[in-house]
């Protein structure tokens, strides 16, 4: 049941990150497809109860958390590295003072 809201909160956060331009392109796109798998994982065994069985079922339930999880992990990873920096050319840090 919470496969459905991880995925639904993955759009948006690939599209903020498409917008921003911060991160390198594969990682929003690695977030938006895995948010469609999450959605489909969850969605398909509602309309068909055979879906497990189904080739689609079986493909999606393969690769359902691979792009999920190369986007998630690739964006905490990109914000603990990179985050830190300033991204802009010319921006300076933050003095402390």
């Amino acid at each position: 049941m919470t496969n459905i809201f991880s995925g639904l909160w993955l759009f948006p956060l690939g599209w903020l990150m498409f917008r921003s331009g911060f991160a390198p392109r594969i990682l929003y796109i690695m977030l938006m497809l895995g948010g469609f798998f999450y959605v489909l994982g969850f969605a398909g065994p509602v309309f068909n109860a055979d879906y497990e069985n189904t080739v689609v079922g079986r493909i999606v339930g393969i690769s359902c958390g691979i792009p999920g999880m190369i986007g998630e992990l690739g964006t905490g990873l990109w914000l603990l590295i990179r985050g830190t920096r300033p991204w802009r050319a010319g921006a300076e840090a933050p003095v402390a003072g």
